[in-house]
């Protein structure tokens, strides 16, 4: 396939190298379930072109950057007790047949990824940056020494719909945060990096 024979190119290059790739995947959120709570939603263009799809409720703020291998992501806590995030739980469903898929976070080594996540615990009142990687999504290349990532968003206009199930505990009561976003492919030229191994988008052409 044309993008993961980029992939394989583009690991060629140094740490921090820059390319220009062809097309850019606009991911807006449409709905977030979780038990009986309501919250407010925004899709958030910035001043670089691209998409920031954020959520808001009572317990939550959560601001989603959707990179071509990766998902970034900040959430505040705004309840009064500490909570937790538990990473063995949560899961992508992506491509084109919305094939469901667990997930990794920032620490974990890809080696790793397969064993038991301790939760996250992010204090009432502070905020946690971290990244979502599918543990499907990361191989070893012998030939090249080093892991490869693969991007978590293909199949260009035939990708349409996303999902993330982020579940949360607060004061010992679960919520399963089901975020359910489209994807728009569009033909326009990007600048990315690479950095680890993973790409970001980093201008609009």
């Amino acid at each position: 396939m044309r993008k993961l024979l980029l992939i394989a190119v583009l690991s060629l290059l140094p740490l921090l190298s820059q390319a220009k790739v062809k097309g850019y995947y606009r991911v807006s959120l449409e709905s977030v379930e979780v038990n009986d709570a309501v919250g407010t939603i925004q899709n958030v263009l910035g001043a670089d072109q691209f998409t920031y799809p954020t959520y808001t409720d009572d317990k939550i703020d959560i601001r989603f950057e959707f990179q071509p291998t990766h998902i970034d992501f900040q959430l505040t806590n705004k309840a009064t007790s500490n909570l937790k995030i538990h990473w063995d739980d949560a899961i992508y469903v992506g491509g084109p047949n919305g094939v469901s898929t667990g997930v990794f976070h920032a620490g974990v080594k890809l080696i790793d990824r397969e064993q038991p996540q301790t939760p996250s615990i992010v204090v009432k009142g502070s905020k946690i940056n971290d990244l979502l990687v599918t543990k499907s999504g990361v191989s070893f290349n012998a030939y090249f020494g080093r892991w490869l990532y693969n991007y978590i968003l293909y199949w260009e206009d035939q990708l349409t719909k996303v999902k993330i199930l982020l579940p949360i505990e607060i004061n010992g009561q679960n919520f399963e945060y089901l975020f359910s976003f489209s994807v728009d492919w569009e033909n326009v030229k990007v600048k990315t990096r690479i950095i680890d191994g993973k790409e970001y988008y980093l201008q609009m052409k």
